[in-house]
């Protein structure tokens, strides 16, 4: 029986023999995989995908079984504002440089998206654990987050509507946020809705700011060229929003702004103030002669806002507070029932035993005796028994003893640009 098996399949008539076998019989020698397996090719076809243009890889023929190595975006041209995510098939997605084993005919079709060049999509920066700075969304929509622009290498995540995230940001330092509606963001890009917000970031200490997509978007380019030394708040006259946030010495930022409607700004400058050769703080001033009001008319020609330096030894500072903490418990700092001074809302500012920390965020008027401190080993707050107005061009300088006897807090006024780089 050996033989006759033999002799048919060299004369190709294995099949036939096999498939008279009766029921539940095999014959030895049978092929039962399908006579000519090792011999099958399948087709590989490559499709550039919606909107794209340029030529697609071209077709392979590929044995069963066997692997092939899928291309790169090669020839074909990105629909327009999107990048080369790599291949889907009907089942799966594969990047670039994947190997897949075919074994049936198969349609890679090109993927492009809006966030493929986009630094560590989607997580980017944001860590639940480890991230220092709560971003809080306010609108019912999910929101692109920034560092500087809203440029794929400088995303830092997203957050949902309503929602908050925290980040952890690369230095210890001040960082300009861009929100950005992603709706908006898919469907305009570089035009979509963005909103600016100046926060510091410390590996310490918890901040939260609140973002939100603002009105300023359109068919027209608002360019800043800032030639000073400062962070450049551009305000809305009533104050109620930041139209942009210029870093110190930053050209040719933009934002979009409507067609034919006019952007009324005031111009409100921040210098960094360094404590032991570490940013800590910020004093704000202001200069109305550079505000202005921004309109485009036609989308070609971009309005130009060209910030000039400020002469720092004639503005305002606004008052700071240099805590010295010469105990060795750690201590909470609280301006009067509220929040004020840097830090979460919530969580306040803490001092490590032994250290200090120039603080922000007071006004002029403010008084030196509305600051308290507090530490668990406490069982009850100190106050600072000096009564000082804050005054504009001063950092106050208040003492807290190693004995940590309240009635022996001082306080000493100095001039606040001896605290300048």
């Amino acid at each position: 029986m050996r033989k006759r098996a033999y002799f048919f399949k060299r004369m190709g008539l294995t099949s036939l023999v096999c498939g008279l076998a009766l029921a539940g019989a095999l014959i030895s020698g049978c092929d039962t995989s399908g006579g000519k397996d090792d011999e099958t090719t399948y087709t590989v076809i490559f499709n550039r995908g919606t909107g794209a243009s340029g030529t697609a890889p071209v077709s392979q023929e590929v044995s069963k079984g066997a692997s092939i190595t899928l291309p790169g975006q090669e020839t074909m041209t990105a629909p327009s504002g999107k990048s080369f995510a790599g291949w889907k098939t009907s089942e799966s997605t594969y990047a670039a440089g994947a190997s897949v084993t075919i074994n049936a005919n198969t349609t890679f079709t090109a993927q492009w998206t809006l966030y493929g060049n986009f630094y560590n999509y989607p997580a980017g920066r944001v860590d639940a654990n480890n991230g220092r700075l709560t971003i809080t969304n306010s609108t019912a929509s999910e929101v692109l987050l920034f560092i500087s622009t809203a440029e794929a290498s400088n995303y830092i995540g997203s957050v949902g509507s309503l929602s908050n995230v925290k980040v952890r940001l690369p230095e210890e330092k001040f960082y300009t946020i861009v929100a950005v509606d992603k709706e908006n963001y898919e469907e305009q890009t570089a035009q979509a809705s963005q909103f600016n917000v100046l926060t510091y970031y410390s590996n310490t200490q918890p901040y939260t700011i609140t973002v939100s997509p603002s009105s300023t978007y359109g068919g027209g380019t608002w360019i800043f060229n800032n030639n000073s030394g400062y962070w450049v708040q551009i305000k809305k006259t009533d104050l109620t929003e930041n139209y942009a946030v210029i870093a110190p010495n930053a050209i040719r930022v933009s934002i979009p702004i409507a067609l034919n409607t006019p952007y009324d700004y005031f111009v409100y400058f921040s210098k960094e103030l360094k404590y032991g050769g570490k940013v800590v703080a910020l004093v704000e001033t202001t200069d109305r002669s550079q505000a202005n009001t921004a309109i485009v008319t036609n989308a070609a020609e971009p309005f130009t806002t060209i910030i000039q330096n400020v002469n720092a030894e004639s503005t305002t500072i606004k008052p700071a507070v240099l805590v010295k903490n010469n105990s060795n418990k750690s201590i909470r700092i609280y301006y009067a029932n509220s929040q004020k001074t840097n830090g979460a809302i919530g969580a306040d500012f803490v001092i490590g035993g032994g250290k200090s920390e120039l603080i922000s965020g007071f006004e002029t008027e403010d008084s030196t005796t509305s600051i308290n401190f507090s530490a668990n080993a406490w069982e009850n707050n100190k106050f600072v028994p000096i009564e000082m107005f804050m005054q504009a061009n001063k950092v106050y300088e208040i003492t807290i003893p190693a004995n940590e006897n309240a009635a022996e807090i001082t306080v000493t006024e100095v001039d606040a640009s001896r605290y300048y780089n």
